[in-house]
């Protein structure tokens, strides 16, 4: 018997019940009202080895929920773990929710789509429970071959869809498989065709349709094979019988959310500070599910502080529904406990059998908060329900004589951070930090802070600080200084990836020789890509000449090409990609130029500075007005900052690109340009001759900015001949790079 499942997260309304509670209510405000929201998905189920409970409970972690009211979106969840299983509070008003969950292929064996949209209007001070029904939006198909034809014809196939997608069925897949369609808008019938393979090795060939096929609806095509009547396959004929029939719902399944807690008037993922002995009142954490909870397990990491305030040996781990009566006895008297059963209803608590919700408190009274002495309780409760879901919150108490409390750092960048502290007295006034460069004697005093509206923690936002340093602070107040030092340590300004050049990835054949390491992103380029398929590499590693580590890059100048065919290409590097080359009259490359530059703010780089090694060669391939035979070859290196623009352009051969700061290609002398409207810093140094001495020499160049700004990419080109993208330059001519590094003053 075919199975269809109803799903159903079951979110029951939670906080409604708390508007007859006591002191500890959850209050709402005036004009609003509770909605919680069951999404139902009806779902046929094919065979077992393709819908398991696995599948069902991915499709519910995998929907769009969205709430709209008659402004507009108001709420959107992604999965039924994002619902509140306490349910959600709206303004006074009508509304309707819209629910998809699948895959709205055009057709598939495995993927399935639901839709479903519910209204439902929203009072002062009400509590509803609003289901909206997700509805399989298919039109399904499956197919029954005959057997009678396995051995007469075993290629029968039917295919099955529309003009967007079609299905096969056939022997190997026709007993198990379905076939689900969403038709095309404009569309309404699904289309069949059955093919095979006469005896006499004709093609069989039958079609037809199945006209304003339903959504929601499994059409049963029953292939049946008569030998004695109608023509073709010797006088047998396959007539094909649709079975029409709506996706009915047989069964229930419920995907419940795990229960949530929340603390009465406090956040509870925030500390609760206090002195010893000053609590002025109990403090009670909500236990709210969608299933009877049937275990709330409390811990707490300081045993010998608890145990004190209990007076219980070894109460500092137990659980409220398997401990020993007596034990939760003392601790009542202690001042640990959920209300009692009799006590529950008119605290707005217990587990309510008609819709399945259960909320439960847990309570500790003032009096055992005064016991506990000083120092740091993390008490963590864990729920359980009857549907094994479970979560777990931890309620942080600091006990001390402290008026501030040193915090966590709130946010960081490469020159920016905000601190942040807690106020544990509420008399407390003069707040700030004392800050410093971790190793260095003197503290920065800061004043100038932000005091949150409740009055319970202050922050401070600190500026020009150094990138990638690490920072002392501690708070401080009128009459005290926390004793808790916390560190920060920035984001390391932006540095260029591999620039040391120790990471390649060797050639084979006529590949190109890479400068980055085999399953990392590509950061430099070169024209290897082109040179390579001549056999010749223009850039390669070289462990002859270098600053440090490995490895240097070398860039030698040479001719590219076989006998008098070719050209001449310069040794070369630069951050981007070669994009592809180009043959014809004229060969070359297109190249995109410009890397993300992932500064998020402080200062700009300022310099270039590396070491380099530069062979000066006589030019012996000229370019017209631009270098000429027997004249001094150039190198040059040169950076370029670029603004958030884009540059496009399309190759000969068709190709588009974009997302570069620019697009070379040197076979129409489309070149990048220093003073394009995207370039915002500019600096090169060109040689003239050869660097001096056997070794390298440390090199930098200057930057200088034409606008103000955080730049997005940057451009770092060096080639041992300037005008190689003219294909001019010296054969003689070779350049090394090494230890490059971006300067911030």
């Amino acid at each position: 018997m075919k199975k269809i499942y109803l799903l159903a997260i079951s979110l029951i309304a939670t906080i409604g019940a708390f508007t007859s509670c006591s002191t500890d209510d959850l209050r709402i405000d005036e004009g609003e009202g509770k909605v919680s929201l069951d999404v139902v998905l009806n779902n046929d189920v094919k065979v077992e080895s393709r819908a398991t409970g696995e599948d069902i409970d991915a499709l519910m972690e995998d929907f769009q929920l969205y709430v709209y009211s008659n402004k507009g979106l108001v709420r959107k969840y992604h999965k039924a773990s994002e619902i509140p299983a306490e349910g959600l509070w709206l303004v006074s008003g009508n509304y309707h929710a819209v629910v998809w969950a699948g895959d709205s292929a055009d057709a598939s064996y495995t993927h399935k789509y639901f839709m479903g949209k519910s209204e439902f209007a929203v009072s002062k001070g009400s509590t509803a429970t609003v289901q909206v029904v997700g509805k399989i939006q298919n039109t399904v198909a499956s197919v029954i071959l005959p057997d009678a034809l396995r051995t007469l014809m075993p290629d029968l196939k039917m295919t099955i869809g529309t003009t967007a997608a079609t299905l096969d069925f056939d022997y190997n897949n026709c007993a198990t498989a379905k076939g689900y369609y969403m038709i095309p808008r404009g569309e309404t019938d699904l289309v069949w065709t059955i093919t095979g393979t006469q005896e006499d090795g004709s093609e069989f060939r039958k079609t037809g349709r199945v006209e304003n096929a339903k959504a929601a609806t499994e059409y049963q095509f029953n292939i049946l094979y008569n030998p004695s009547t109608g023509s073709g396959m010797g006088g047998a004929s396959l007539e094909v019988n649709v079975d029409e029939s709506e996706i009915p719902v047989e069964e229930e399944i419920t995907v419940t959310a795990a229960p949530s807690l929340r603390g009465s008037g406090f956040d509870l993922s925030q500390p609760i500070y206090s002195s010893a002995e000053k609590f002025e009142s109990k403090m009670a954490v909500f236990v709210t599910a969608s299933a009877q909870i049937n275990s709330l397990l409390l811990s707490c990491d300081n045993a010998t502080g608890w145990d004190a305030a209990t007076g219980i040996s070894g109460s500092s781990t137990f659980d409220f529904y398997k401990a020993n009566a007596s034990v939760l006895a003392q601790l009542k008297t202690a001042g640990v406990y959920m209300p009692a059963s009799d006590e529950r209803e008119g605290q707005g608590c217990g587990y309510n059998a008609e819709t399945g919700e259960d909320i439960e408190k847990i309570v500790l009274s003032k009096a055992f908060l005064n016991r506990l002495g000083n120092g740091s309780y993390n008490i963590t409760l864990t729920a359980t329900d009857a549907n094994g879901k479970s979560r777990s919150a931890v309620l942080k108490i600091e006990i001390s004589e402290a008026a501030v409390v040193t915090a966590e750092v709130v946010s960081f960048r490469q020159v920016s951070a905000v601190l942040a502290a807690n106020i544990a007295k509420a008399e407390a006034t003069g707040f700030g930090f004392n800050y410093r460069e971790r190793g260095a004697s003197e503290w920065i005093r800061v004043t100038d802070v932000t005091i949150d509206e409740a009055r319970t923690s202050f922050t401070a936002a600190l500026t020009g600080l150094k990138g990638g340093t690490t920072y002392e602070y501690q708070a401080f107040c009128d009459s005290y200084v926390s004793t808790i030092i916390k560190t920060v340590t920035t984001n390391p300004n932006f540095q260029l990836p591999n620039s040391s050049f120790e990471d390649w990835q060797t050639p084979s054949g006529k590949n190109a020789y890479l400068v980055y390491a085999s399953g990392d992103e590509m950061f430099w380029d070169t024209g290897n890509h082109g040179s390579a398929t001549m056999s010749k590499q223009l850039s390669t590693p070289d462990n002859t000449l270098k600053h440090s580590g490995n490895y240097s890059i070398k860039m030698k100048s040479q001719f590219v090409g076989l006998g008098t065919i070719g050209a001449f290409a310069a040794g070369n590097l630069f951050t981007g990609q070669y994009l592809e080359t180009i043959m014809g009259a004229k060969t070359g490359g297109v190249i995109g130029f410009g890397r993300p530059f992932t500064q998020d703010d402080g200062p700009r780089p300022t310099k270039l500075r590396g070491y380099v090694k530069y062979i000066c060669g006589t030019v012996d391939y000229a370019a017209s007005g631009k270098i000429n035979k027997g004249d001094p070859d150039i190198g040059v290196i040169y950076v370029a900052m670029f603004n958030g623009d884009s540059d496009t352009y399309t190759s000969a051969k068709g190709n588009s690109y974009t997302g570069w700061g620019s697009i070379v290609d040197t076979t129409t002398e489309r070149l990048f340009d220093k003073n394009a409207a995207n370039v915002m810093g500019y600096g090169d140094k060109e040689f003239t001759t050869s660097t001096a001495g056997d070794g390298m020499v440390e090199f930098e160049v200057p930057i200088t900015y034409s606008a103000d700004g955080m730049p997005q990419r940057i451009l770092i080109v060096a080639s041992a001949s300037k005008y190689g993208d003219y294909f001019a330059g010296s054969s003689g001519s070779t350049m090394w790079l090494d230890d490059l590094e971006l300067v911030y003053e």
